[in-house]
């Protein structure tokens, strides 16, 4: 069982681990220090979109994150272009922004009246020392001060030209086993006035469904091209488990049981929340609940500024189960885990209780959660704990790339985000 930051010494009853480790890689976006807690990257004044910022604009993207300690650390970032796929595409860096390579991230501040003591770091992109100058696909990367060998953090952004029209449309699947359980997203694309020589190599369309690494895929080749008109539909690429909505709970106060909170006890160095146990959906009907697609943001009711004024509490989840799961393992799963299997959120049998369990360090706020299952042999579902409906309400963000010969790289000429609930 890996430590807490060195000050702490946990309860053998809380079983996770610090450390990021994945089931396998589905995502570039890391978290590799034990002292790094809350990640988070967005549009600023949004804390709850996706980082997509337009090119020669004011918008900016923000990234937050906490170090867990008594003293700050001292870290450098570095901006990396990548392709379609988020791989780097070995440019300069003088061929995508204005700046140096590595630069100090300067701006944090200390905890206030807090139990767990951390400091708060946020930076802007861009600002004085980096503008960036091609759209395109972008790893943020944080590395301790001088070091530049493996970074401690890895967050994605994006840059877009929104030089496109983009026009999706929710469908069910035609397939019979898929008719209830799936959704289907056909995408058109107008290129308008942008000149385009091969549309069938050319063009990359990509599909993330609520921002999850695992519900991602790609299409490189139109159905039907009229034109400057491009059309992407019927495919195994653009089918989606519909899966279901959200579990949530609330805690922005630790004063008060909030409706999912089963109780609250203090066992110094933290409060404890413990979660009323869950059980599988799997088997029932569709029930419309709203929620933030797996999302979660950071606030107290009780401070002034959350970033600062937030304090850490162990969340005790509960996921009942008959028996144990021989070939696989349960996680708990969300934003919550950087949108990734991560050891610190698998959970343990608890055969007294017939029930899986976890315990995981989180900052106060509002999550949203599921329960998902990796089996030994074959891909990580959520739909063993949590069913799968067509009637699911679901983000979908769509990003179109121009793969320019000339220009070596993969321009993000258009994004769209779709609600399958929307009208």
């Amino acid at each position: 069982m890996v430590k807490y930051p060195k000050r702490f010494i946990l309860l053998s009853m809380v079983c996770f681990s610090i450390a990021a480790i994945y089931a396998k890689p589905i995502s570039p976006e890391e978290n590799q220090s034990s002292q790094i807690y809350t990640p988070q990257i967005f549009k600023k004044g949004w804390p709850l979109s996706y980082p997509v910022v337009q090119l020669n604009s004011d918008e900016k993207v923000v990234l937050t994150f906490d170090f867990l300690g008594t003293s700050p650390e001292y870290f450098d970032y570095r901006i990396v272009h990548c392709d379609a796929s988020w791989a780097p595409d070995g440019l300069w860096t003088s061929d995508y922004m204005d700046g140096f390579e590595y630069n100090p991230l300067q701006d944090y501040e200390s905890s206030f009246n807090t139990y767990e003591q951390y400091f708060h770091y946020t930076l802007e992109i861009p600002n004085q020392d980096v503008v960036i100058k091609r759209s395109g696909n972008y790893l943020l990367e944080v590395y301790p001060s001088g070091e530049t060998i493996k970074p401690l953090l890895i967050k994605r952004f994006m840059v877009t030209e929104n030089l496109i029209t983009i026009d999706p449309l929710l469908k069910r699947p035609v397939s019979a086993p898929l008719y209830q359980t799936s959704q289907q997203v056909n995408i058109g694309v107008n290129l308008g006035g942008l000149q385009v020589n091969d549309p069938y190599n050319e063009i990359i369309v990509t599909i993330s469904k609520n921002n999850n690494p695992l519900h991602t895929k790609t299409m490189h080749t139109p159905s039907m091209v009229a034109g400057n008109y491009l059309e992407f539909y019927d495919s195994p690429e653009n089918k989606f488990p519909g899966g279901n909505e959200y579990r949530a709970f609330d805690i922005k106060s630790v004063k008060y049981q909030s409706p999912r909170i089963k109780d609250i006890q203090f066992q110094s160095p933290y409060h404890h929340i413990y979660l009323h146990d869950d059980e599988s959906r799997r088997t029932r009907e569709y029930f419309s609940d709203e929620d933030l697609n797996g999302k979660y943001f950071v606030e107290i009711q009780e401070g002034e500024n959350s970033g600062t004024d937030a304090d850490y509490v162990i969340v005790h989840f509960s996921l009942l189960w008959p028996v144990p799961e021989i070939e696989g393992e349960f996680y708990v799963f969300g934003n919550l885990s950087n949108w990734q299997l991560q050891e610190r959120c698998k959970m343990e049998y608890n055969f007294e209780r017939k029930a899986y369990e976890s315990s995981i360090l989180v900052k106060q706020g509002y999550y949203n959660y599921k329960y998902v299952f990796l089996p030994e042999q074959g891909n990580p579902n959520a739909r063993l704990a949590e069913g799968s409906y067509f009637e699911t309400e679901n983000d979908y963000l769509i990003q179109v790339y121009y793969r320019d010969r000339q220009q070596r790289f993969d321009r993000l000429i258009g994004t769209r985000t779709f609600n399958t609930h929307a009208r």
